[in-house]
């Protein structure tokens, strides 16, 4: 009897334990979310060489219960079920262990009770949590949402200068019988803390005063870690440093009975005399090179300059730049005075010289409009069957634009929209009058995420009173953004119109741009697009548009996408004489906007 009782025992034994080579752990009953959420915690369980005992059910049954309490599952009832593996072919004893759950009602939250002490009591951002708290009555009981609600509360308070804060009780009550949960936060934030004096180190040629407009927060301002992360963002914009470090001093600050914390801000100039090389190659203009000088400080006030050199058999220019910022607001408001000289030869009967200078006021603005005043000389010679023909032209003009975006350097939504106008008169010694308005804009929007759509329109209206005086001076404006349509050679539609009619000046631009985007993996986004648009003398019943259509794709970089594009033009132009290239490259590196 003994012996038969021991058998049992043995046989009872072996049906409880068994080994496993490796064991599949499945759950069955729950939702995405739980599942996602208790797979990862299941993670850490090894499942190969084990022997799956009641013991090894409990560490399973833990975990999975564990997963389901913090997710607001209080009365779950977990059942297991092991099944041998179909794929033996190993010979290896593997097995599915069925994690079968039964969720239960949810707990849900049916109070929350935030009180403060301290001068948190009165701040706009802390009224805006507490009618957040409020939210979470009625939604299922979830322990990180408590958890990050706690984080909010604390990292405002550090962002926000109470740096005394601390929690007297936190509590999260559930009663898992009713089926309810509430919470219970209690804490003092203490006193707000001010800003201090504000120390610089390392500003380099810069002027003291010229900084402390930059960094405008003066001392007992309250404390705002927002403050620091825009001044911090002014200081940098300038291009003056290379490094820009904002350090508030805590130890300065303690056992002080003036809440008040100094700043140190340490600054490392940035690199004078940067000079870039660029060599590249088009199909209309030929070998390039392309030199780029920059120096963002050359004395104590700020000025900077940025010079551009470009060379080719076919085109010439000289571009200088020389930035003067105001000392009441160097960021926003400064000088800018431009050069240009440029030598073109447009055929091999006809060349021309041009020479602009420009003085602009700007005022800039983070999230408004930036506005310009500026005055504009212009000498232009043109030798044309060897007859030289010179205009002076004085122009001033005021423009308007802005650039808004969201989402890094492949903005998902954003516009960059810029007006303007310029006016010529013989009251000033122009040699021509003329009245000349421009509108440029560019809108980018995403659809469902993996959908992005931008749309660009270049308008140009002029009204003169002697064109074939600045023929090429027009060119000049048509074509000051390198504006174009995928599909002809660069400024092929201009030289089309005027080689029909040598009398025929265009006054008049009109361009279009749709281009569809789609995000096929990751980085990697493949691209529909159709330009449009013409130049014309007047808008009339005869007037139609060229189009161009074709493919492409982007790279999205950390300094914008990378562009290839296919295309092909979509309308001829025999009457003018013309070979039309059937496909065109182009090859890109950038921001959008």
């Amino acid at each position: 009897m003994l012996i038969l009782k021991f058998v049992v025992i043995l046989i009872i034994f072996k049906i409880l334990i068994v080994y496993a080579d490796n064991v599949q752990i499945k759950l069955e009953g729950l939702n995405d979310v739980l599942r996602s959420h208790i797979e990862s915690k299941l993670s850490s369980i090894r499942s190969n060489d084990i022997v799956i005992d009641q013991c090894f059910r409990n560490v399973i049954n833990s975990v999975v219960y564990s997963g389901l309490r913090s997710s607001g599952y209080y009365s779950s009832i977990i059942n297991f079920f092991l099944y041998p593996s179909s794929s033996d072919s190993n010979k290896q004893e593997n097995y599915i262990l069925v994690v079968r759950v039964n969720l239960g009602e949810p707990t849900k939250v049916s109070k929350v009770d935030v009180n403060s002490s301290g001068d948190i009591s009165h701040d706009s951002d802390y009224q805006k949590l507490l009618i957040e708290s409020q939210s979470y009555i009625g939604q299922i009981l979830n322990h990180n949402k408590y958890d990050n609600f706690k984080n909010k509360l604390l990292n405002l308070s550090l962002s926000k200068g109470y740096f005394d804060f601390k929690f007297y009780d936190s509590k999260l009550i559930v009663i898992p019988a009713s089926y309810k949960s509430f919470w219970s936060i209690n804490f003092d934030s203490g006193q707000r803390y001010y800003f201090g004096d504000t120390h610089f180190y390392g500003g380099g040629l810069v002027k003291i005063e010229y900084l402390k407009n930059l960094f405008y927060v003066r001392s007992g301002m309250h404390y705002d870690n927002q403050l620091l992360i825009d001044c911090h963002r002014r200081l940098f914009a300038t291009n003056w440093f290379h490094s820009v470090v904002i350090s508030p001093n805590y130890v300065n600050s303690v056992n002080r009975t003036v809440k008040s914390i100094p700043l140190d801000v340490f600054l490392v100039p940035a690199i004078t005399n940067n000079i870039e090389f660029d060599f590249g190659y088009s199909g209309d203009i030929g070998s390039r090179l392309k030199i780029v000088w920059k120096n963002p400080c050359i004395n104590s006030y700020g000025h900077s300059f940025k010079n551009i050199f470009s060379f080719s058999l076919l085109e010439q220019y000289v571009d200088l730049n020389y930035k003067i910022p105001l000392v009441c607001s160097p960021l926003e408001k400064y000088y800018l005075l431009k050069g240009v000289i440029k030598h073109e030869n447009i055929c091999d009967t006809q060349s021309s010289f041009l020479v602009t200078m420009n003085v602009s006021r700007c005022w800039d603005s983070v999230i408004g409009w930036n506005r310009g005043i500026n005055v504009n000389w212009c000498l232009n010679c043109c030798n044309e069957l060897k007859k030289l023909q010179s205009m002076m032209l004085i122009y001033p003009g005021v423009s308007i634009h802005r650039i808004r975006q969201r989402g890094g350097m492949m903005p998902f939504w954003g516009d960059n929209q810029c007006y303007s106008m310029n006016i010529s008169s013989d009251l000033w010694h122009s040699d021509v009058n003329f009245f000349f308005l421009q509108s440029r804009n560019i809108w980018i929007r995403t659809l469902l995420n993996n959908n992005r759509v931008i749309i660009r329109n270049n308008l140009g209206w002029m009204k003169c009173n002697d064109f074939q005086s600045i023929f090429s001076f027009i060119r000049e404006f048509i074509f000051f953004n390198n504006y174009l349509i995928r599909g002809y050679k660069y400024q092929f539609l201009f030289f089309k119109n005027t080689l029909l009619d040598q009398l025929y000046v265009p006054s008049k631009f009109m361009f279009g741009s749709l281009e569809y985007q789609y995000n096929v993996v990751e980085r990697w986004w493949g691209v529909f697009f159709v330009d449009a648009g013409n130049i014309v003398k007047n808008i009339n019943g005869d007037f139609c548009f060229s189009f161009g259509t074709g493919v492409g794709v982007r790279w999205q970089s950390s300094i914008g996408p990378a562009r290839l594009d296919f295309a092909v033009p979509l309308s001829c132009f025999n009457k003018a004489g013309s070979v039309l290239q059937l496909l065109h490259i182009y090859v890109g590196l950038g921001p959008e906007l």
